[in-house]
C-alpha cells in the first residue's frame, strides 16, 4: 500500500500553529530571537497522542521514529519507566482524530498495536500542589534520560540530536505540556520565576547572541544545575548555573506548571 503523508496535525492542537513554527533564522537554538516580554501567559497542555512500540533495543525505537518522520509525522522516542523504549506522535485535539491516524499507520504496517494517550492535564485545569510536584519530577527525569544525545541545530529528533529548544519542547511534550518550538517564544509563554526561587522543571534562558534576547534555554533540575543542548559538536549535558559564561548571559526563568 502506498504511504501517504500525514495531514497537518497541528490544526487540531490547542495552540496556534504559528507558535510552533520553526523560523530558520541564525540563532544558537534554531529560531528567531524575539525581544523579552515579561507578561505572564496562560498555561497550555498537550492534547491526545498515540504511543506505539515497546522495545528493549533503542535502535528499534529509533527505526520506527524515523519511518514516521519520513512521513512528515512529528514523532519522538523515549525511555519508559519500565526501561523499554516507546515512540509517540500526535498532538490531536480529540481522541477520535488520534484513533483515526493511529489505525491508519497500523494498517500501513508500521506497528502492530497502539495506545491512545489522553491528556495528563485538562486544558485550563487548576493543578493541585501534589500534581505540580509530580510533573516537575517527571520533567526532570525525562531531561536526564537525554543526557549524551548530540546537539543538532533545528533538531527535535532524539535519534539524530536536539538543539536547545528542541530538547525542552520534546521533554515537555513527553510529560503532557505543549510548548512553542523556539526559545524566544518559550520565554514569552511562561510565568516569571525569580533566580532565587527556581524549582526543578523550570526553564532557564540565556542571551548567547548578546543583548536582551532569549536565544538559549535549558531545564533547571535542582542543586543549581540545568540540563541543555549546548552547541554544535557537544552533547546534551548538565551545567552549573554558576558557570561563568552562563552566569554572565543569564536572562531569567519561566515556569509552565
Amino acid at each position: 500500500m502506498k504511504q501517504q503523508a500525514l495531514p497537518n496535525l497541528k490544526k487540531y492542537a490547542l495552540l496556534p500553529a504559528t507558535l510552533i513554527t520553526i523560523l530558520i533564522i541564525l540563532t544558537s537554538c534554531g529560531g528567531s530571537s524575539v525581544s523579552i516580554n515579561n507578561k505572564d501567559k496562560p498555561i497550555y497542555f498537550k492534547p491526545y497522542n498515540v504511543q506505539v512500540g515497546s522495545f528493549q533495543n533503542v535502535n528499534s525505537a529509533v527505526n520506527l521514529q524515523l519511518k514516521l518522520n519520513n512521513l512528515n509525522v512529528d514523532a519522538y522516542y523515549f525511555k519508559g519507566k519500565s526501561g523499554k523504549y516507546h515512540v509517540m506522535f500526535g498532538n490531536f485535539f480529540t481522541k477520535f482524530q488520534a484513533t483515526k491516524y493511529a489505525r491508519k499507520y497500523k494498517k500501513d504496517g508500521l506497528y502492530n498495536n497502539f495506545t491512545i494517550v489522553t491528556p495528563i492535564y485538562n486544558p485550563g485545569e487548576t493543578l493541585s500542589t501534589g500534581t505540580k510536584n509530580r510533573a516537575r519530577r517527571d520533567i526532570t527525569a525525562s531531561a536526564g534520560s537525554y543526557i549524551g544525545t548530540p546537539y543538532l541545530w533545528g533538531g527535535t529528533n532524539s535519534s539524530a540530536g536536539f538543539d536547545c529548544s528542541g530538547l525542552t519542547y520534546t521533554v515537555y511534550a513527553q510529560n503532557g505540556f505543549k510548548l512553542p518550538r523556539v526559545a524566544a517564544e518559550q520565554f514569552k509563554q511562561g510565568n516569571f520565576v525569580p533566580r532565587d526561587r527556581l524549582r526543578e522543571g523550570d526553564l532557564v534562558f540565556f542571551a548567547t547572541s548578546g543583548g536582551k534576547k532569549a536565544s538559549h534555554v535549558g531545564i533547571y533540575v535542582g542543586n543549581n544545575n540545568f540540563i541543555h543542548a549546548p552547541s554544535s559538536g557537544k552533547n546534551v549535558q548538565t551545567t552549573s548555573m554558576d558557570n561563568p559564561y552562563f552566569k554572565k548571559i543569564y536572562l531569567g526563568a519561566r515556569s509552565y506548571i
